[in-house]
């Protein structure tokens, strides 16, 4: 189990500053406090895997407490990501958490094939990790994208379920609205702000990860 988070809403410490979660904060840790990723490989408790969702989170943050090795990668698709399973293997994770997917929609893959290349993805991870987390997409606010991306969560979750020590976190429905990203939680349409991320933390911290 992840230890329990210090992190108490709905301000952050940066600094020796309270700052509210929003806007200035955003631009306070993504350009000030962004803590780098990638550290290197080493024996860990938890491993984050996957795109740029999982690289600009702040972890260290939400998670102060724990030993986490980011292994997010910007741009990536999951077919990419197959590349880098070994980084998992060198880490040797009790808990492994997955977020991945939306960059294949954003090059226009149909979720019927994105799930092939998740599925792909997801045993070779699976076997690296005493037990993994697979996340849902999380919503977007960008036409053309967010309206497959229920459709591909389905394919997501029946392929974690498949797996013998897989458990399916849907962290879409609490970030919608409307088959939407928050406004207030959206950079760009599928980026987050701090306040997003706080608002994800909220979500995993109901799950017993």
């Amino acid at each position: 189990m992840i230890a329990s988070v210090v992190l108490v809403p709905p301000a952050l410490i940066v600094g020796a500053r309270k700052v509210s979660p929003g806007p200035i904060t955003d631009k306070v840790y993504f350009t000030t406090f962004f803590a780098t990723p990638f550290d290197g490989l080493r024996k860990t408790d938890i491993v984050v895997f996957g795109d740029s969702l999982v690289y600009r989170a702040p972890w260290r943050l939400m998670y102060p407490l724990s030993d986490i090795v980011n292994l997010g990668v910007i741009g990536e698709t999951t077919r990419q990501m197959i590349n880098r399973v070994e980084q998992v293997e060198a880490t040797k994770p009790r808990t492994l958490f997955l977020l991945a997917g939306v960059n294949d929609l954003g090059d226009g893959v149909a979720p019927e094939v994105l799930a092939q290349s998740y599925k792909d993805l997801a045993s070779k991870l699976s076997s690296r990790a005493g037990r993994m987390y697979a996340s849902s997409i999380l919503p977007s606010d960008n036409d053309g994208l967010w309206q497959n991306i229920p459709a591909a969560n389905k394919h997501i979750e029946a392929v974690c379920k498949a797996l013998p020590n897989c458990t399916f976190l849907d962290l879409y429905t609490g970030m919608e609205v409307e088959g939407k990203l928050r406004p207030s939680d959206s950079l760009d349409g599928v980026h987050l702000t701090l306040l997003g991320y706080y608002h994800l933390w909220r979500l995993l911290a109901k799950h017993p990860l």
